[in-house]
């Protein structure tokens, strides 16, 4: 078993929503325990989180013109997310959790921004734990929903395309509120 948690620690850190979902699922139907398995990837999420936060805060922004340079992520993004932080827009790091695809940028972009690390701190505590409650609830009770529907192929594959679009259409709406409500500044030189 501790080779699975030792997997399942550090694939939590690199990916997101997908996994959570897995893991809520599986620990409905038995083959990951509940509790243990909720506090490790907890823990897994929140190291994760620091880990970004660490390299933005360390390397800063060469470390992230590297990285647009590489195309590994968008500049304009990044512009985006230095904007809503220096507008005193902290709630970024709560949202980013949850759009598809920002979380790792979000941390990155804090670090480099120098957001106060104990701040940053008492935030992802919490942030972390609803981010995992949620993910993990959803994942289980959807495994508790296919335990019953699962002979009906044809509704699982409908509820599995309803839950995959759902949450790449929260990452849109998300993306269009940064967009809409915080512009990209155009500097003049």
């Amino acid at each position: 078993m501790f080779i699975t948690y030792l997997i399942l620690f550090i694939l939590t850190i690199f990916l997101g929503e997908e996994l959570m979902l897995f893991v809520g699922s599986s620990i409905h139907i038995g083959f990951l325990p509940g509790w243990r398995t909720a506090i490790l990837v907890l823990l897994a999420v929140y190291f994760g989180d620091f880990i970004f936060f660490y390299l933005g805060y360390h390397f800063g922004e060469p470390f992230l013109d590297k990285l647009a340079q590489k195309k590994l992520i968008k500049k304009a993004r990044v512009e985006k997310v230095k904007g809503i932080f220096e507008r005193g827009g902290s709630w970024i790091l709560f949202a980013s959790k949850f759009a598809y695809g920002l979380n790792h940028l979000t941390q990155l972009v804090a670090g480099a921004m120098k957001f106060d690390p104990k701040r940053y701190a008492r935030n992802q505590v919490i942030v972390s734990l609803v981010w995992v409650v949620v993910y993990l609830f959803i994942g289980y009770t959807f495994a508790a929903i296919l335990s019953d529907i699962f002979s009906d192929l044809r509704s699982l594959i409908i509820a599995l395309t309803l839950i995959f679009l759902a949450i790449i259409a929260l990452g849109f709406v998300i993306d269009w509120v940064i967009d809409k409500f915080f512009p990209v500044e155009k500097k003049l030189d």
